[in-house]
């Protein structure tokens, strides 16, 4: 067989492996609803791209089975890091909404004196009118 003749394994198509004696189709759900797949289909769909499927379902399996062997080390890793991110999230939508309610009060604020500028706006005018009046000769 040549080079040119060989099979190309497509990044995006997921290898399977039949067990025993299930069909195609069994061996399709079975590989669709493996949890590494469904991972891989999502972090596919986040834009990842340039890593072949099977590569990062190899990855995945990998820490799948540190993980069960007890190293705890990327688990580890990956939670200090979100718990950074979550903070810093935290800390931005707080800001925001600080500020948020800073706005609101503050224009809350304007429209009160605003309203209490309007109410006030004629009894002033009758109280020129009465001052000037008082003071006019007559």
């Amino acid at each position: 067989m040549t080079d040119e003749n060989k099979d190309i394994a497509k990044p995006e198509v997921l290898n399977l492996t039949k067990i025993g004696d299930e069909t195609l189709d069994q061996s399709r759900a079975r590989a669709v609803l493996a949890p590494q797949n469904l991972s891989t289909i999502v972090l596919s769909s986040a834009g990842i791209s340039g890593v072949p499927f099977n590569e990062i379902v190899h990855e995945l399996n990998r820490q799948t089975v540190a993980i069960n062997n007890g190293d705890m080390t990327r688990v580890e890793n990956m939670l200090t890091a979100q718990a950074h991110t979550l903070d810093a999230l935290f800390t931005s939508l707080a800001n925001t909404a600080l500020q948020a309610k800073t706005w609101i009060s503050w224009r809350h604020a304007c429209d009160w004196h605003s309203r209490r500028r309007i109410r006030a706006v004629p009894r002033f005018k009758r109280w020129g009118n009465s001052r000037h009046l008082s003071r006019s000769p007559s």
